[in-house]
């Protein structure tokens, strides 16, 4: 999911192709009531995707390690600037 400065507005892709997971970090957080997190996507030429995780199928193993927090990480959409932005006062 990729935001276009210009309409202010996230864009997103899909991929049918097989991709390994070569990095899966920062946090995982909510966005209108769905997660999100990042990820860096192999492809079988050795290229890589990198951006914003919303939907995926693990066909093989996974294995991750989670961190938990003691509250929800939760963005909200700051229409001025186009951006999602965290809300620690959102519970």
């Amino acid at each position: 999911m990729t935001l276009t400065p210009v309409t202010k507005k996230y864009v997103d892709k899909t991929f049918s192709e097989q991709m390994e997971i070569s990095n899966l970090s920062g946090n995982i957080s909510e966005v209108q009531g769905k997660l999100m997190l990042h990820v860096t996507l192999g492809r079988r030429d050795y290229t890589a995707l990198a951006d914003q995780l919303l939907d995926a199928s693990i066909r093989g193993a996974g294995e991750f390690f989670v961190y938990s927090v003691n509250s929800k990480v939760i963005k909200v959409k700051n229409e001025a600037v186009g951006l999602n932005f965290y809300d620690f006062e959102k519970q």
